[in-house]
């Protein structure tokens, strides 16, 4: 007998094993999955008891994986001690049970790969289907600190109940169907280190609360869709190292407080609708996964990418030069229609701050004033008279790079000499005007 026909036996075996009831002794319960000393690849038998039972006393985990086992047991929210619960690539169906909540000692909720049949495992065929919602009683369990429900059937919304288990580490839902926006809630747990939840259905804008989770270093949350801008907030979480929040409806511009993030080394963007330039200084992170393609991001390329191990900019407006060290592949085609205008724009842009010559002068009343900003700056204007006294402040707030012009008005100062005085930076210049009346 060869190996397939001997595993299609064994797994005929459990399968006409659980179609029958055991006999269990008084403390014990039948999960419905056959002889529990009969499963095979069980990594710990502590609990299983001779008559094929489990017990309810002393069972603290069920670790299962590539096993057919059928239907997921209400009865298993009887087993009061049970800490870990492992259930991968497994052939089981059915809902995960709402008294999943009685376990209040559970720590570990991995039940995940269960979406698929396990031909590719064992070379044959066995069903597997965890579907349903997340049953809100998981918020119950205030132990719980690892779930991972990847790679199942599983529909709904998430549970904001998930939002009280204050010890959850990590939360991995990738790979379901799930509807509806991240939950706020979500956003209180400070604890949490891992957030994965890509491969859904997941809509709305992505929480700016998603900044309070200081302790994050993966956050995953490709392929939804997830509208808005990527929040600023996100440049708070300095523990991160892998972002990505590919494959989404995503707009606006890449946040420059992404340039906080100094651990990060997956940065992963692609496949949005996003604009504008690449953010000073994102060049300067410890990237060595970096994509930004398929997008609408427009302006120069860093020097600096050259230093990325794994890059992949196609199908943008990324403006020439570009970088001598960049592949075909890693470049792409590029939309550069627009980049002789933005080439225009930039050389009418000035590069030096300039206070020109008040005119006209003499003047009476009015007289105009120009200047020049290189870049966005804090910039004050202030006239004073002959003395050193402060007359008048015209401007004293930020500005954009450009040419300025402004009129001051001195209707009922005296006659005499005035001098305007510019800040900007560490640039001042002085111009003196006459009043002739």
């Amino acid at each position: 007998m060869n190996f397939k026909n001997l595993i299609t036996l064994i797994l005929f075996s459990f399968s006409y094993l659980c179609g029958q009831s055991l006999i269990c002794e008084e403390g014990e319960i039948d999960l419905g999955w056959g002889d529990c000393n009969d499963l095979l690849t069980s990594n710990n038998n502590v609990g299983c008891m001779p008559s094929g039972c489990y017990s309810i006393e002393q069972t603290t985990e069920l670790n299962y994986s590539y096993i057919f086992l059928g239907d997921f047991p209400p009865e298993i929210g009887e087993l009061i001690n049970l800490n870990y619960i492992h259930l991968s690539d497994c052939g089981i169906n059915g809902q995960i049970s709402s008294e999943i909540g009685n376990l209040i000692n559970l720590t570990w909720l991995l039940i995940y790969d269960n979406n698929h049949g396990l031909s590719d495992s064992l070379n044959i065929l066995i069903d597997s289907n965890i579907s349903g919602e997340i049953p809100i009683e998981i918020g119950s369990l205030e132990s719980l600190q690892y779930i991972r429900l990847e790679n199942n059937e599983l529909t709904g919304v998430i549970p904001i109940e998930i939002g009280n288990l204050e010890s959850l580490t990590h939360l991995l839902l990738n790979g379901n169907q799930l509807t509806g926006e991240i939950p706020l809630e979500i956003m209180s747990s400070s604890h949490l280190i891992s957030l994965s939840l890509s491969n859904n259905l997941l809509s709305g804008e992505i929480p700016a609360e998603i900044g309070n989770l200081e302790n994050l270093d993966i956050l995953n949350l490709n392929n939804n869709q997830l509208t808005g801008e990527i929040p600023s907030e996100i440049g708070s979480l300095d523990s991160l190292i892998w972002l990505s929040l590919s494959e989404n409806q995503l707009t606006g511009e890449i946040p420059s407080e992404i340039s906080n993030l100094t651990m990060v080394y997956y940065l992963d963007l692609s496949f949005n609708n996003l604009t504008g330039q690449i953010p000073n200084d994102i060049d300067n992170l410890p990237i060595w996964s970096l994509a930004l393609n398929n997008n609408q991001l427009t302006g120069p390329i860093p020097n600096q990418f050259c230093d990325i191990y794994s890059i992949n900019l196609l199908d943008n407006q990324f403006c020439p030069p570009y970088p001598g060290c960049l592949t075909d592949e890693e470049l792409g085609s590029q939309d550069t229609s627009n980049c002789a205008l933005a080439l225009n724009i930039e050389a009418l842009l000035p590069n030096t701050y300039n206070l020109s010559s008040p005119y006209p002068n003499p003047f009476n009343p009015i007289v105009t004033i120009q200047f020049s900003v290189p870049m966005i700056e804090r910039v004050t204007l202030k006239i004073y008279d002959v003395v050193g006294n402060e007359v008048h402040t015209i401007i004293g707030n930020e500005l954009l790079s450009g040419t300025h012009t402004i009129n001051w008005n001195a209707s009922g100062k005296p006659n005499g000499i005035y001098f305007v005085r510019m800040n900007g930076g560490s640039f001042v210049d002085i111009k003196k005007i006459t009043l002739l009346k």
